[in-house]
């Protein structure tokens, strides 16, 4: 049984770049939410507020859905300015190959940079590619 009926992992500090894991002990609209713990976005560790937290189910439920996202949303970011690098620079096929390896499980972009390898290829033979196939951008 958890020490709070609510917690919520939806409110950005941004001067202290933390995310605030907010909790209410009832349902009761006039109470006053606290501040259980935060999450440094920049390192993703946890700084408790309230120490009951560490070992409510409930608040680590809550935290962990929080870094799980957070880890998520970075490893996301880093394959997309790896996409990037490779659009914006001159690639080579080895280069596309190992960002191939970096971009499994991303959806048709696998597709889109076995498009792109061959363009570079034909390029590297002296053939004029189309240029079609180097546009990575998934969206």
């Amino acid at each position: 049984m958890s020490n709070w009926s609510e917690i919520r992992d939806n409110f950005i500090d941004e001067e202290e770049n933390v995310l605030c894991i907010d909790a209410w002990k009832t349902d009761r609209d006039d109470e006053e939410g606290t501040v259980i713990a935060k999450i440094h976005l920049d390192t993703k560790e946890v700084t408790y507020l309230d120490e009951t937290a560490r070992k409510d189910s409930y608040a680590q439920e809550v935290i962990n859905e929080a870094l799980d996202f957070l880890f998520a949303k970075e490893y996301e970011e880093k394959k997309v300015n790896k996409i990037t690098l490779a659009r914006n620079s001159e690639s080579s096929p080895e280069t596309l190959r190992l960002l191939m390896d970096e971009t499994k499980g991303m959806g048709n972009l696998d597709t889109k940079i076995q498009g792109a390898m061959k363009e570079c290829e034909k390029v590297n033979k002296g053939e004029k590619g189309t240029g079609k196939d180097l546009e990575l951008n998934d969206r």
